[in-house]
């Protein structure tokens, strides 16, 4: 028998369970709506609700994914910032959602990690409030978009990853405890369901794999060619689509080349 731990409903089966945190279960704070503290039933009513009571906040929706996304109107910073765990789970519309994102990354290596970088950090449709440029494609030449309002070279991108893999391995960490260690650790061991409920728990996450792509990540084994050399083509690809998309694109270019 699992139990919801937000509303306390109980189910047999683990789709069941699982299909109601993510989508019916209306008292956790995921759904909550951030301009008037609304609780919708899921996050698709939530999404609605912000298009048609919220619109003067300018958001828009995606269609790719079960979240929404804010039109960016400041400067975006990457930085070591202990709130990108929250951010990312706002971004996802949950924690489970986040927990999801960031499996996908870890089990993709580079690639999806740099997938997860872009949505964090190239939002929205004005690459003049990223947080980075790339000033070559060739050289794999990146600089930083400073809070002083100034710009730190970042050859070959290093500086990035280094401030990124920082928030991006303590978000994997405090998931990892949230979803995995805390329901476990001291909680009715004594029960005949507690290795059942452990069980459950290690589901969730492929603890091995994951220590091993912590490993890599903080060690020389690092592949930080492949690094710059995804992140460059992620950040072309997002210029290309702005171009495509937008037709006043070349006025916000044009500002990047004068960094």
């Amino acid at each position: 028998m699992l139990e919801c731990e937000r509303c306390h409903k109980t189910f047999n089966h683990k789709s069941s369970y699982y299909r109601h945190k993510s989508k019916s279960c209306h008292t956790g704070s995921s759904n909550k709506c951030e301009y008037c503290g609304k609780q919708c039933r899921d996050v698709s009513n939530l999404m609605r609700h912000i298009k048609t009571t919220h619109n003067s906040h300018n958001t828009v929706m995606t269609t790719n994914h079960h979240h929404y996304t804010t039109i960016i109107n400041n400067p975006i910073y990457l930085s070591r910032d202990p709130s990108f765990l929250e951010k990312l789970i706002k971004l996802k519309g949950g924690q489970e959602e986040a927990l999801n994102a960031i499996k996908e990354a870890i089990y993709n290596e580079v690639k999806g990690e740099v997938k997860l970088f872009g949505e964090m950090y190239l939002q929205g449709d004005d690459p003049t409030k990223w947080p980075i440029i790339c000033v070559d494609e060739k050289t794999r030449f990146f600089k930083i978009r400073m809070e002083d309002g100034t710009w730190l070279s970042d050859p070959d991108g290093v500086e990035s990853r280094r401030r990124f893999y920082g928030n991006y391995t303590d978000s994997v960490l405090i998931l990892m405890n949230q979803f995995m260690f805390l329901p476990v650790v001291d909680h009715g061991v004594e029960l005949d369901d507690f290795s059942d409920r452990a069980g459950e728990k290690m589901d969730h996450v492929d603890l091995k794999t994951i220590q091993n792509r912590l490993t890599v990540i903080c060690s020389q084994k690092f592949n930080q060619e492949l690094f710059a050399k995804e992140l460059t083509k992620l950040y072309f690809k997002r210029i290309r689509d702005i171009q495509n998309s937008k037709k006043d694109c070349d006025i916000l270019l044009e500002k990047l080349t004068h960094i």
